[in-house]
């Protein structure tokens, strides 16, 4: 069994798997040591790997060393695709799980992932299984809030499910701007892949996923757990290169 955690900005992510099967998957703001603990006991747990956006707690140290093999995601990390990214010690590690998952879901195939959480990230992945870069935008809520911060009277609001067009109030002009305007973007960027990669399979992910998935004209695939499969692909790959 392979335990998989995901420590993001706001929310940490588990899930077990039997090889690529889930098994088990769990979401909060703080997970503690005794939960991790249970967890590796309940589901008989061999390997694991920790991916995070901040570094983790020394209290999980020793934990995992209890295992048979045990992965901090780092750049240094042996991974199943070539990376041609220029600086590849700057790349987060949720955008290399998310093209590892990318790159297994669509084998040979030009693969567009998009992280649509505290930033959205757009990776490209290309047939022959090489990353070639991507693009980094402001999220939803980081939107909101620099509307609020860089002004003196706009409020900073809450998302909500109805951003029409035209808004005809500050708040919805503001829900207007950022989710229609974020939408066009994200399509716009698709669309340009697509001149140059006409078979491009377009995949979503993260907490702000369902909301692209409903708005973009683009046809995409939305796997919500998508960095913790990529997770589990790195693992797997490197127990393989190990045995």
């Amino acid at each position: 069994m392979n335990l998989c955690i995901d420590r993001g900005n706001t929310r940490t992510k588990i899930a077990v798997f039997h090889q690529n099967d889930l098994i088990f998957e769990y979401a909060a703001k703080t997970v503690s040591i005794y939960q991790l603990k249970r967890w590796a006991s309940q589901y008989a747990v061999k390997n694991v790997i920790f991916s995070s956006v901040k570094d983790y707690p020394v209290t999980w140290e020793s934990f995992f060393r209890g295992f048979d093999n045990s992965i901090i995601l780092s750049p240094e990390t042996n991974l199943p695709f070539v990376n041609a990214y220029s600086t590849p010690h700057t790349l987060g590690m949720d955008r290399i799980a998310l093209i590892c998952a990318a790159g297994s879901l669509f084998p040979k195939k030009p693969v567009l992932v998009i992280g649509a959480g505290t930033c959205i990230t757009l990776n490209f992945i290309n047939e022959e299984g090489v990353f070639l870069g991507g693009s980094i935008h402001p999220g939803l809520q980081m939107r909101f809030w620099a509307m609020h911060t860089y002004t003196k009277k706009l409020p900073l609001i809450p998302f909500q499910q109805e951003n029409p067009l035209i808004g005809n109030s500050t708040q919805t002009s503001m829900l207007s701007g950022v989710v229609n305007g974020a939408v066009h973007e994200i399509d716009g960027m698709i669309d340009e892949y697509k001149v140059k990669n006409p078979k491009l399979a377009v995949i979503i992910s993260g907490g702000d996923a369902q909301i692209f998935e409903s708005k973009l004209k683009n046809k995409i695939f939305a796997i919500p757990n998508c960095v913790l499969l990529g997770l589990n692909q790195i693992l797997n790959y490197n127990v393989q290169y190990q045995s």
